[in-house]
């Protein structure tokens, strides 16, 4: 489903069940213009939202106006989803932070899947562990600049994840990130500088970890 229009003050929510892995969670909405004129929350319960079409802009506001959390999953925390960026050039932002719902059985993907890299500045709330996808190209890493925490309902650890559709690169710059049950590079290269890496291990299952000079384990 494209969208090039949103308007009024509700909330809205994407629900698009599919097929499940890292990449791709089948069915999805994607909208490929700004919407000024919308100012409710955005929650995905299950599937795939994509913002395309921007050239190194801020993507912000193909949401609206809102500055509240994008809310990633249904209350029950059984469905997967997926928040990505397709930019068509280099530099798109988003300043938006994410939040997680509690629960097994489903995945929260964030990130950047076209070949051009960008930043989220927003923080990132998990009650959950969250999986983070970027570009496959050394030039363009998808950078995480925002706070990565435990949600207070939280009672299990919560992980990173990196992955990607094409094996990704992947920057954490926060030195305040928070988070408390490791840091899992599942493919790509994973770039921490110093504090990034929250509490608990980093496991390196396929891909790399590069540190900072000064970033400890």
């Amino acid at each position: 489903m494209n969208i090039t229009s949103l308007t009024g003050v509700g909330a809205i929510s994407i629900k698009a069940i599919g097929t499940v892995n890292y990449g791709i969670i089948g069915g999805g909405v994607n909208i490929a213009t700004a919407n000024a004129g919308y100012s409710g929350d955005t929650r995905v319960l299950a599937g795939t939202l994509t913002l395309t079409n921007a050239t190194g802009v801020n993507m912000t506001s193909w949401l609206g106006t809102s500055t509240s959390d994008i809310v990633m999953g249904d209350s029950s925390g059984i469905q997967s989803t997926r928040f990505v960026l397709a930019p068509s050039t280099l530099g798109a932002t988003f300043t938006r932070g994410f939040t997680t719902q509690a629960g097994n059985g489903g995945i929260a993907v964030v990130g950047i899947t076209a070949n051009n890299g960008g930043t989220f500045s927003g923080n990132l709330t998990l009650n959950k562990s969250i999986y983070l996808v970027g570009p496959n190209s050394i030039a363009s890493p998808t950078t995480f600049s925002g706070l990565v925490s435990k949600g207070s309902g939280a009672v299990d650890a919560v992980s990173v994840v990196t992955s990607g559709d094409r094996n990704g690169y992947i920057q954490l710059t926060n030195a305040g990130n928070a988070y408390d049950g490791g840091t899992v590079v599942g493919a790509g290269l994973l770039v921490a500088s110093a504090g990034s890496l929250g509490s608990g291990n980093a496991l390196v299952e396929t891909g790399a970890l590069r540190l900072a000079s000064t970033t400890s384990l």
